[in-house]
């Protein structure tokens, strides 16, 4: 929806819209599909640790691929109740959050969509989680969550927490009726988290540092049964031991996320590239004419019957009419939101004649194409054009000169990261191709982008004339990691340039990076800015340089030369 959305088009209605949303917003806790966790993780106390399988059908456990398949999408759908929960860094409904993936061979995108939208200060946060997903890299994941979480931490989870431990400590006797065993073993437990809650800065730890610390306190906590049994599962459990047994675990919730995107990252081939799409939140329409119905009249709508058997069919079996009748009544006084599962509704295309009439095919690398997508979501999420308009611009042959036209009229630190791609990559919407003839290009081109880094003399050379040997192989894998491509197995280059010893496609996607960064210039992008805020910036190698190190067995002489020492250990 945006503004200019026109609810008097005829058979549209914003009431019977508005009034179907918000009743679908009590199903399955707001999700648009059942979610992996269970119910519980919906509510205010929910169990993070909880796989939330007890309810998942059975399966023949003699079929290997049978059982690989359900524990991946189990994997993916934790994850993305994981990351919905990470996008929301505030409390309330307006940070509500959903997620949706696709996955290609080696690559993934992922859409983040959030009931209050994302500020341009959210996007380097998400393009680093992006790109630390790839990458495997456990230590800056973990800081970049937590800091991403840090207000909220700061002022909602440390201040619950601390009045827990007040509550729970001043209650006489606490738990009187466990064991004194028990009893000494939980105390000595709680008090390193109360330690790190209560005294302040640590050892000067900055703000981040006692976060991190506290969170993982939290989690071992959270991780260890007979404090659940003392504090909250026992039969002397009391309502202050049960609300500090809650506040630890929303607080060790931060981990179980770190846990479950490390998981991801490391199981599937896919994660060797994640690109991440913050998406925008439209426009709401403004004082709209018609009013929101009544639950019966929303029923109505359905030609469903307002009585307890269809509300548990319907809603679930936790509710009753009384009580739907006024959380619906309440929702509807609500000011108009935007539903985040109403955003994602344009993923990657797969229809041929689109794929090939607006230049998916001239981008046959996933994350290029998760650029372009980008791009035509800006226009129509914009509100100002449909899908009809762009359409027209492709048949004119304008599409080129209206994106550049609508993107300049943006302020420049408003526009995003589509379009500074596109600019560079305007060469995708030249010519249409096919899918096969785009393949075919691609090899016919496959040299041009590492032609240059050849002496003037060598450019009008193949591979396989190059001399000596060492410069012609360095070449092909110039080559390749100029695409982000690894090199085929069956090739000598795998074995020669360290691709063997990878223990899989994400080690693998760290080397090319490494590679990448030894020869090439930074072009501005995240990337560069990412990998040179850790090792300053370094003029790269030449290419004789690295042709000569990869002879003379001195390559690692010439990365620890250029900064690249710490990412190189990441590999065996």
């Amino acid at each position: 929806m945006s503004q200019s959305f026109d609810w008097n088009y005829p058979g549209l209605n914003w009431s019977h819209f508005h009034s179907l949303a918000n009743l679908l917003s009590f199903r399955n806790g707001g999700q648009a599909e059942p979610s992996s966790l269970s119910d519980r993780v919906l509510e205010e106390d929910w169990d993070p640790d909880d796989d939330g399988d007890g309810n998942t059908p059975s399966m023949d456990t003699r079929l290997a691929n049978q059982i690989s398949d359900s524990e991946h999408e189990r994997l993916k759908r934790r994850f993305l109740d994981c990351l919905a929960e990470f996008a929301a860094n505030k409390k309330g409904g307006t940070a509500v959050a959903c997620s949706a993936m696709k996955e290609a061979e080696d690559n993934v995108a992922i859409w983040i969509a959030r009931n209050e939208g994302f500020s341009d200060a959210d996007k380097p946060t998400f393009d680093k989680l992006g790109k630390v997903l790839a990458d495997q890299s456990e230590i800056v994941l973990w800081e970049e969550m937590v800091s991403y979480h840090q207000n909220r931490i700061e002022h909602s989870y440390i201040p619950n927490l601390r009045a827990s431990f007040k509550a729970h400590d001043a209650a006489p006797g606490k738990n009187g009726t466990n064991t004194l065993e028990n009893s000494a073993v939980s105390d000595a437990a709680l008090s390193v988290l109360r330690t790190l809650l209560f005294n302040g800065n640590i050892n000067g730890a900055s703000t981040l540092e006692k976060h991190m610390s506290l969170v993982i306190a939290a989690y071992n906590l959270r991780r260890t049964r007979n404090i659940e049994e003392v504090l909250y599962s026992s039969s002397s459990a009391t309502s202050r031991s049960k609300s500090l047994w809650s506040n630890i675990r929303r607080l060790a919730g931060h981990r179980v996320s770190f846990q479950n995107f490390k998981d991801i990252s490391l199981t599937l081939p896919s994660f060797e590239q994640v690109t991440i799409i913050l998406v925008s939140r439209p426009f709401t329409p403004a004082n709209p004419s018609q009013r929101p119905l009544n639950l019966n009249e929303t029923f109505g709508i359905l030609q469903l019957k307002l009585d307890p058997t269809t509300t548990k069919a319907v809603l679930g079996q936790n509710w009753t009419v009384p009580k739907i009748k006024g959380e619906f009544a309440k929702r509807q006084k609500q000011k108009l939101n935007i539903h985040a599962e109403s955003l994602i509704d344009d993923l990657m295309p797969e229809d041929e004649d689109v794929l090939e009439d607006f230049g998916f095919n001239n981008v046959l690398f996933g994350g290029d194409q998760t650029y372009l997508l980008g791009l035509y979501q800006g226009l129509y999420l914009s509100g100002k054009f449909s899908a009809e308009d762009i359409h027209e611009w492709r048949v004119g042959d304008i599409l080129v000169d209206k994106i550049k036209e609508f993107y300049y009229s943006i302020p420049q630190n408003s526009r995003g990261q589509y379009f500074p791609w596109f600019l560079k990559n305007s060469y995708a919407l030249e010519r249409h191709m096919t899918k096969e003839e785009a393949q075919q290009n691609l090899i016919a081109t496959f040299y041009d982008k590492a032609r240059p880094y050849l002496d003037i003399e060598d450019r009008n050379k193949t591979a396989r004339e190059l001399q000596p040997e060492a410069k012609g192989s360095s070449y092909n894998l110039l080559a390749g990691v100029l695409f982000r491509a690894s090199p085929n197995p069956i090739d000598r280059n795998w074995y020669s340039f360290g691709f063997v010893t990878c223990r899989g496609q994400g080690e693998e996607s760290v080397l090319v990076d490494l590679y990448q960064l030894l020869l090439t210039e930074s072009d501005g992008s995240f990337f560069y800015e990412f990998h040179n805020s850790r090792r300053g910036v370094i003029k790269p190698a030449t290419f004789t340089q690295f042709w000569k190190a990869y002879e003379t067995g001195t390559l690692i002489q010439l990365m620890d030369s250029k900064g690249l020492k710490e990412l190189r250990s990441r590999l065996p």
